[in-house]
């Protein structure tokens, strides 16, 4: 999470309190100084999320910049379609993006009034988004009407005890209009979710490692002898399997009311009802 110097952090909230009433747009864009603290967590999530949508239409809710959705193809879905409420944002990611239609389509759409015309989805992803809503209940009420029957939601959201009411150093995140505690996530997604299963993120600075341990494997896929396996796999009718860079889900593991003041973010999923 974002943990900025008092004189930004006014100057934020004097911008986000001329919005009449609206959350301000909180991304963190890889390559950026707060990326490199939390960038780990957020591909960590993704990857989290990648393992669980083989062959499965997936939506994800609130997108930003773009990073999610290469990592979500890894885990070779039937197809993602990606929103954001922030149109500028989606004709550029609609501009840029490489990948084939029938896999990724970015559109632009509100978490808090999802359309219909979206269609229907085995599963729907929505990380780091319900603290910025001031209606969360919309949001799952869109994740209903979109669900296919036997649906999951992937949801993540900050720890509350853990940054606005931390006991010692207490953070209030200018962008979040409301942080939760284990138990209030849980009567928040209850009407909506059944058969719930909560894991748990510490936040950790690994990007820069991460980074550099990809680069080595790359490297080590480029020499011959891979290049040579990679032939011989394709020879004989056994596909190549590309390097899992990293594990990212290295510290996502599950949790209970108990523990779950041990964690700085919780991911969440949930049988959509």
């Amino acid at each position: 999470m974002i943990r900025l110097s008092q004189v930004s952090r006014r100057f934020i909230e004097a911008l986000v309190s001329r919005e009449a009433g609206s959350a301000a747009t909180e991304y963190n864009e890889p390559g950026s100084a707060i990326w490199q603290r939390t960038g780990f967590m957020h591909r960590q999530r993704y990857a989290f999320a990648a393992r669980r949508i083989t062959g499965k239409r997936v939506l994800n809710v609130a997108c930003g910049p773009g990073y999610a959705e290469p990592m979500l193809l890894m885990g070779h879905p039937a197809s993602v379609v990606a929103v954001d409420y922030d149109i500028d944002l989606i004709a550029r990611l609609q501009a840029q993006s490489e990948a084939p239609p029938s896999h990724v389509e970015y559109m632009h759409a509100n978490a808090e009034a999802l359309p219909d015309a979206l269609g229907k989805f085995d599963v729907i992803i929505s990380f780091e988004n319900i603290e910025h809503l001031r209606s969360p209940e919309l949001l799952l009420e869109g994740v209903r009407r979109l669900a296919k029957s036997d649906a999951k939601l992937i949801l993540s959201t900050p720890n509350r005890m853990k940054y606005s009411d931390h006991p010692d150093q207490p953070y209030k995140n200018p962008f979040h209009v409301r942080e939760y505690s284990f138990g209030e996530l849980t009567a928040l997604l209850t009407p909506y979710l059944t058969n719930i299963e909560y894991f748990g993120q510490v936040e950790r600075n690994y990007i820069g490692l991460a980074n550099e341990i990809e680069a080595a494997l790359r490297s080590l896929n480029s020499l011959w002898i891979v290049r040579v396996e990679r032939a011989v796999r394709r020879f004989i009718g056994k596909p190549a399997r590309a390097f899992d860079f990293l594990s990212f889900e290295t510290d996502l593991l599950p949790i209970s009311a108990e523990v779950c003041n041990d964690v700085d973010t919780f991911v969440v999923i949930g049988t959509v009802r």
